[in-house]
């Protein structure tokens, strides 16, 4: 099956999960043509992956002209179906909202030049990541080439206000969420959307790539705590350290490490020292997939504080939950949207309430001081992992979906 796979920045180190998916893609006999927005730095690509930069196709290499001349030919060569994706172009966005039909008009542009590159050889079927520019690529590239797309759904896009997602939501010929409780949340904002179209299938990671360290396992002194996301409000870094200051001077000597990089890094290493946490926090910013490796295997604990931000932006189902699963840890997080599906309370790791200081400082407190449920919770994690998010298992489902797409005619 021949796949066009649309993201908006793949295959940046944020992103693992589409890069994934490709090279899953590929051990299936899969040929997978990946089209981003944006080309991300080297530096911010995991070398496993770093070939996509060089067969992807990335818009923001495009020129004005090549754009122009890609909606002229366009629009003479399958009339009919320009006029078909200027249309739906025109119905995704408020009348008024004119930053926003500018932005759906530079994607049509965008899509009509990848549409001319792959019309003597089209896709069997395109594959989105994200509802905003990534979907509408999908859109008008499959109206274009009379193709069907899935788009997939994290967490952020059911939450937000984005617009033009009803319509694209109904044209799509399935939408994957990464959660049941994306579904779930989706059906309840989109309560006309046809249920027969949403389909659960979770992010896939490498479970053989992400293994506990050899040896015994044990922890060690100072227990060594890792957190991995982004430095954005929702991830929920600020309740972690305000957790770490409440639980320090009652707990065992800890440590923690946070990889990641964001807007909120300089308030949060202000805060951080502000609490008193600079001899015990380290921010040790963005790393390679191998070097996250290495820190999770001489991990002792995994938190991640995810919460609601005041703009309604939410994880779905963070991809560095079941890697640190698959490595071992016990996972100590939040009861938000999907994460639930991934942390059983008390089996794998414990669940505090989002943007609760009170609670996760309970939770850490807790792992930290019961050497039995430590073990008891460690036991039980790369099991849970293994069982519900080997990449292997994801595609295949995946792939089924594609077909089923396919074989329906959905577009």
């Amino acid at each position: 099956m021949r796949l066009l796979y649309c993201s908006s920045s793949a295959p940046a180190l944020t992103l693992t999960f589409v890069s994934n998916e490709i090279n899953e893609a590929a051990k299936h006999g899969d040929s997978v043509l990946l089209a981003s927005h944006h080309r991300p730095p080297v530096r911010d690509v995991a070398p496993e992956y770093v070939d996509l930069l060089a067969s992807g196709v990335f818009f923001d290499s495009l020129r004005s002209v090549d754009l122009i001349r890609a909606i002229a030919s366009s629009a003479v060569r399958t009339p009919a179906r320009f006029s078909a994706a200027l249309k739906f172009a025109l119905s995704s966005s408020p009348v008024r909202d004119f930053r926003d039909r500018a932005s759906l008009m530079y994607h049509l542009a965008q899509a009509c030049w990848l549409a001319n590159l792959l019309r003597s050889r089209p896709p069997d079927a395109i594959h989105s990541h994200g509802i905003a520019g990534p979907t509408s690529t999908a859109a008008f590239v499959g109206i274009l080439l009379g193709r069907p797309y899935i788009c997939t759904l994290h967490g952020q896009e059911i939450f937000v206000t984005c617009n033009g997602i009803h319509t694209k939501l109904e044209r799509a010929g399935a939408v994957r969420l990464v959660s049941e409780s994306g579904r779930v949340s989706l059906c309840e904002r989109f309560a006309d959307i046809d249920p027969g179209k949403l389909r659960v299938i979770h992010c896939g990671i490498d479970v053989d790539a992400f293994a506990p360290a050899s040896g015994s396992p044990g922890t060690h002194e100072p227990l060594r705590m890792l957190s991995v996301g982004r430095l954005e409000e929702y991830k929920g870094h600020d309740v972690l350290l305000q957790a770490c200051s409440a639980i320090r001077d009652h707990a065992p000597d800890f440590t923690l490490t946070i990889v990641g990089y964001g807007t909120q890094e300089a308030f949060l290493r202000a805060m951080s020292g502000g609490l008193g946490l600079a001899g015990t926090v380290t921010f040790a910013g963005p790393l390679p997939n191998d070097q996250v490796r290495e820190l999770l295997q001489s991990a002792d604990l995994f938190v991640l504080a995810c919460k609601v931000a005041e703009s309604g932006a939410r994880d779905g189902l963070p991809l560095a939950i079941p890697e640190a699963l698959a490595s071992g840890l016990p996972v100590v997080s939040t009861r938000l949207v999907g994460i639930p599906e991934a942390v059983y309370d008390g089996e794998n790791g414990l669940l505090a309430d989002p943007a609760d200081v009170e609670s996760l400082s309970s939770c850490l407190e807790r792992v930290l001081c019961e050497p039995g449920l430590y073990q008891h919770l460690r036991a039980n994690a790369r099991r849970s992992a293994v069982s519900g998010f080997s990449i292997r298992h994801v595609y295949e489902s995946l792939s089924r979906l594609f077909r089923e797409v396919v074989e329906s005619g959905g577009s």
